[in-house]
């Protein structure tokens, strides 16, 4: 009876061990002294995760920053489709341009990983001035989230808090 008591006990605390997803999330946040009342969202046509620029754009109004959806043209967006996987995901978070009426733009970039369904497993945040990046922000799930049913969770559980941090000095 002892063996089976400790056979037990080392499965659950296995299975414990690896059911911790562990999320790493870094940010830079948007200062308050640049004063930003409207972002240009910039739409990176490569990013296939389901509604995380409509997330995007609730949490800046959450914090009271208005915001409007530049999308890349069809033709660009055609172009950038039929391209080879070869670039990296920070190459198309500024693919799009932006008109010179926007001030600040902010850029994504957001990867899905797969385990039965997808999920998001990580994402870049990053919003910029005319002449340089000023507030940034990254989430990542370590080891694609092993065998956490957190992974599953939706973007706005995972992304709102991020946004969160990133905004923390707009409310």
């Amino acid at each position: 009876m002892g063996l089976i008591n400790v056979i037990k006990f080392s499965v659950i605390l296995i299975v414990s061990i690896m059911g911790v997803g562990c999320t790493s999330v870094t940010v830079r946040p948007l200062e308050a002294s640049y004063n930003v009342k409207h972002i240009c969202i910039k739409e990176n046509p490569k990013v296939e995760v389901d509604d995380f620029a409509q997330v995007i754009a609730e949490d800046l109004k959450r914090h009271n920053i208005t915001s409007e959806f530049i999308a890349l043209s069809p033709t660009a967006k055609t172009k950038v489709q039929d391209e080879d996987e070869s670039f990296p995901d920070q190459y198309y978070m500024d693919i799009t341009p932006s008109p010179d009426s926007c001030d600040f733009n902010l850029t994504y970039t957001a990867r899905r990983s797969w385990d039965f369904v997808t999920y998001l497993s990580s994402a870049d945040i990053a919003i910029s001035d005319k002449n340089s990046r000023i507030a940034h922000a990254h989430y990542h799930l370590k080891g694609k989230g092993g065998l956490s049913p957190l992974k599953w969770q939706g973007v706005k559980t995972k992304i709102d808090p991020v946004m969160d941090k990133l905004l923390e000095f707009y409310k």
